[in-house]
């Protein structure tokens, strides 16, 4: 939910708190646990390739990191923050601090790319 409604007398639903949703078993739960020791791990190995996506490697190359030029495809940055939201919940729900300390890292590159103007 994009608009916390918590405090509306006119809201019919309200998002739940983060940090209270757990899985104790079943299909979500396994799906979280395949989500943690699978699909991140491969999704990051991806954006960090320079043979496969360039993801990471064109903001190193923004932020003047790295030599090259642009390479990869016009969407492969939406799709890392896409990857970076799925890794954030899972390094939490997980509390799997090496990712967490991995996405600040990631975190920080991004913000060191950014033009003046913020684009």
């Amino acid at each position: 939910m994009l608009t916390d409604t918590a405090r509306s007398p006119q809201a019919g639903a309200w998002p739940l708190e983060f940090e209270k949703i757990t899985q104790e078993e079943g299909f979500w739960k396994d799906v979280t646990r395949r989500n943690a020791r699978k699909t991140i791990v491969q999704l990051q190995k991806m954006f960090e390739a320079v043979d496969i996506s360039h993801v990471v490697e064109n903001f190193r190359i923004c932020a003047g990191e790295s030599e090259g030029s642009f390479a990869g495809t016009d969407f492969g940055d939406g799709d890392f923050y896409k990857w970076m939201e799925s890794a954030i919940y899972t390094a939490y729900q997980t509390d799997n601090q090496l990712l967490k300390d991995e996405i600040e890292k990631y975190i920080d590159l991004i913000g060191r790319a950014q033009q003046p103007d913020g684009y």
